[in-house]
C-alpha cells in the first residue's frame, strides 16, 4: 500500500510540471515532462517532444533551451540535448535557488526561430 501510495505521489508530481507550448510562427506544438523532476541544486531531466500541425512527432533540427531566473537576472549552465526515439532529452539543468525561473524553448524552422517559455517555481 505504501508503495503504491509513493508512485502515485512521484507521477503526480513529475505531471504536475508538464507543460505544451505552442509555436504559433512555426507550426509545431512541444510538449515537455520531466523524468527528474526540478528541485534546488539537483540536476533535473526533461523530456521534449515536437509536433507538427498534424500531432506527428518531427525533428525540429537542435532546439535550445535556457533556464533564466528573471528576479536575480541570471541564468544557469548551459543545458545539452540527446535526440532519442520520439524526441529529445534534456539534462544538465540546474536550478540553483528557490524562485520563480523560465524555462525558455527555442525552436528553428526554415530559418525561422520562435521562443516560448514557461514558469517553474522552487
Amino acid at each position: 500500500m505504501k508503495s503504491t501510495l509513493i508512485i502515485a505521489v512521484l507521477i503526480f508530481s513529475l505531471s504536475a510540471f508538464a507543460e505544451s507550448l505552442r509555436f504559433e510562427t512555426l507550426g509545431y506544438t512541444a510538449e515537455t515532462s520531466w523524468s527528474v523532476a526540478p528541485e534546488i541544486s539537483q540536476e533535473a531531466v526533461m523530456n521534449l517532444v515536437v509536433r507538427d500541425e498534424q500531432g506527428n512527432a518531427v525533428n525540429a533540427g537542435i532546439p535550445y533551451v535556457e533556464l533564466y531566473m528573471p528576479e536575480m537576472d541570471h541564468g544557469s549552465v548551459p543545458a545539452s540535448l540527446e535526440r532519442v526515439p520520439g524526441g529529445y532529452t534534456v539534462k544538465n539543468l540546474w536550478f540553483l535557488m528557490s524562485g520563480i525561473w523560465e524555462v525558455r524553448l527555442t525552436l528553428k524552422r526554415n530559418g525561422e526561430s520562435e521562443t516560448q517559455v514557461f514558469n517553474v517555481t522552487l
